[in-house]
């Protein structure tokens, strides 16, 4: 017999990124994600992406989404250029800036620490308080049924020598 061979089926157009069933009409700016109309709606009807906004898509192919991500990629190397282009000109600074910069930092250092081990010691000291109260709850507990069983054996031994 004739061996068949499946068929591998790819889609023509791009799917939602959100549900993958129906073919993506929309593309948000801000997500920079793909969406069905249903979709779109739903995930941006309320929250902080309501303020989103959305570029309607009349015929969002393989192509066309892989042209847009080398742009965005393209886009992102720019940035992460400029901002080591920001942070070398710091490594710029005159002698007097830097070291201002420095007794900036170590002061702040240091005060952050101080804070850091009053909120720490505040947190244990609050801690140790919870544990005496469960401690001494746990003690009274017991002793409440130690004197319940004591005051059973006297009841009982009181009935009999009645």
């Amino acid at each position: 017999g004739r061996s068949r061979r499946k068929h591998k089926f790819s889609y023509l157009m791009m799917q939602c990124s959100e549900c993958s069933q129906c073919a993506a009409q929309w593309r948000c700016n801000n997500c920079e994600d793909i969406y069905c109309s249903r979709c779109f709606v739903k995930l941006h009807q309320r929250g902080h992406r309501i303020k989103h906004e959305g570029q309607p898509l009349p015929y969002y192919t393989h192509e066309v989404h892989n042209l847009l991500l080398q742009r965005s990629k393209d886009r992102l190397y720019c940035d992460l250029v400029q901002r080591f282009n920001e942070s070398w000109n710091v490594h710029l600074l005159s002698e007097q800036e830097a070291a201002a910069l420095l007794i900036q930092r170590t002061w702040r250092g240091n005060r952050g620490c101080g804070l850091g081990k009053s909120l720490m010691r505040e947190q244990r000291r609050h801690l140790r308080k919870r544990w005496r109260l469960v401690a001494l709850q746990n003690i009274s507990q017991k002793d409440n049924t130690l004197v319940a069983k004591l005051r059973k054996k006297f009841l009982s031994i009181r009935r009999w020598m009645r």
